[in-house]
């Protein structure tokens, strides 16, 4: 367990990626206490993520938010007052592990109008990157309102990085998520947290790296990004790709990640 670290309605957006959603929360859609979200925009993305709440402090994830916006909060950490609260205004903050109590930073985002906290670790040598942390009070006099949750170190990371990528200020998110109706291999999980495995040889791991360094970055990334050119950027990716003999279900790993 750690403490820190060194109401409103939205529409919701249903299509082939998100099929239509019971809205009734039940004790089911919480596995070992933990609560889901899931990304709707944007669509590299649009995938289910795993929360574990903060154990002794904050509200549940009891009210369903849809189609809010889940904003990095500048500074990232918010151990001091945030300075883009009106956009953390009605939606979800995204916050650095970083230094400060969990108490601390979800207080400054709730001043500031957020109406709940995630926290990530966005330091990738972090020993506890890959690890849910249980959020304690910090013992102080002082309380929150909102929920609050900590994010994969991984997912935050991704989340963060894509967002910069595409020069996106937020992504958009339906938290929680009932899934009581759905198995759990049927879940959407986010496939950068499956390790890659053969068929990958060496040769061809640099083959998909170089089409990823190739096409993403150098046709995705410029700031004059349009459908068109997004499009173009695609067909490309996924021609090389294809010349590369890649395993399509153990790309998107790779797409994500900077190793």
């Amino acid at each position: 367990m750690a403490v820190g670290g060194g109401d409103n309605a939205w529409a919701f957006s249903r299509d082939s990626h998100h099929p239509p959603l019971n809205d009734i929360i039940t004790t089911q859609d919480i596995i070992a206490g933990d609560v889901f979200f899931e990304i709707t925009e944007p669509f590299p993305l649009e995938y289910t993520y795993r929360l574990r709440p903060a154990k002794d402090f904050g509200a549940a994830f009891s009210r369903r938010m849809e189609g809010v916006a889940l904003v990095p909060t500048i500074p990232a950490e918010a151990c001091a007052k945030v300075i883009n609260g009106m956009a953390l205004r009605g939606n979800v903050a995204l916050i650095d592990r970083g230094e400060c109590s969990f108490l601390t930073k979800t207080i400054n985002v709730e001043l500031a109008g957020a109406n709940a906290a995630i926290i990530t670790e966005f330091n990738n040598e972090s020993s506890e990157f890959d690890y849910y942390i249980e959020m304690i009070h910090d013992n102080t006099n002082r309380e929150t309102h909102i929920p609050a949750g900590f994010l994969l170190g991984r997912n935050g990371v991704i989340i963060r990085n894509t967002l910069q990528r595409l020069k996106r200020a937020h992504a958009l998110v339906n938290l929680p998520v009932n899934l009581t109706f759905t198995p759990p291999s049927k879940i959407n999980h986010p496939p950068w947290l499956a390790p890659l495995s053969p068929p990958f040889s060496k040769a061809s791991w640099e083959s998909l790296r170089s089409c990823r360094d190739t096409v993403v970055f150098d046709i995705i990334k410029p700031s004059t990004l349009h459908d068109f050119l997004l499009t173009t950027a695609i067909i490309s990716l996924i021609s090389c790709f294809v010349k590369s003999g890649a395993n399509f279900s153990r790309i998107g790993a790779l797409l994500f990640t900077d190793n």
